[in-house]
């Protein structure tokens, strides 16, 4: 607490002096403002946890869509779980609406790879999510002001795609003997340990 002093001088030389506390204004304006910081803290710590739980619903959807091609719930059971799942949890019909409609878009868009060379040899890898030729046309013409040449359709055994999954940090010896048991049940094509940063991975492909 500290005050604020009014010196008056009067006649005869008296002085007279009168000793103020900071408006009772201000030190309310003080408490608010610690208030709202918490409030403010405690806001974001939710909204945090809300968006955290959005994604991961959201995530569950489209894995539901991506291993049954299919967005209609009555004909993909996972799919329907994952929505009354995000229900559930109070997640706004207009975000599931959306992440449905652009699932749909996506499954009915064809994706197709091509393969362009540039200077020094240098060779790209490009995935189209369309393969309409206006797409093609416009993608060939940006590569031509970069000195690339037009984009073509690989070779078959050029390229060889493959999904890649990156454990978390392991800990122990046993947890890597699991997750290379585990890779070999589900017929992965290989499991390794890679180091990143000092800490040991296990790389599943």
């Amino acid at each position: 607490m500290f005050f604020l002093m009014e010196f008056k001088f009067t006649y005869r030389n008296v002085i007279t002096y009168m000793v103020k506390m900071k408006n009772q204004k201000e030190i309310k304006r003080f408490a608010g403002h610690s208030k709202w910081a918490n409030i403010k803290r405690t806001k974001m710590q939710t909204d945090l946890k809300k968006s955290q739980l959005i994604q991961m619903t959201l995530k569950k959807i489209k894995y539901a869509v991506d291993i049954n091609k299919n967005t209609d719930p009555d004909k993909n059971i996972m799919l329907a779980r994952a929505i009354a799942e995000a229900k559930r949890n109070s997640i706004p019909a207009a975000t599931i609406t959306n992440a449905l409609k652009n699932l749909t878009i996506s499954l009915n868009q064809n994706s197709v790879t091509y393969i362009s060379r540039g200077p020094l040899n240098i060779l790209i890898i490009l995935q189209l999510l369309s393969n309409q030729a206006e797409c093609r046309l416009k993608i060939n013409g940006q590569l031509k002001k970069l000195g690339f040449s037009s984009c073509e359709i690989p070779k078959a055994g050029l390229l060889n795609e493959e999904g890649v999954i990156l454990t978390e940090q392991l800990y122990s010896y046993q947890e890597e003997e699991k997750i290379i048991e585990d890779a070999i049940d589900v017929g992965a094509a290989d499991a390794k340990i890679i180091k990143k940063n000092n800490e040991e991975f296990c790389q599943v492909t």
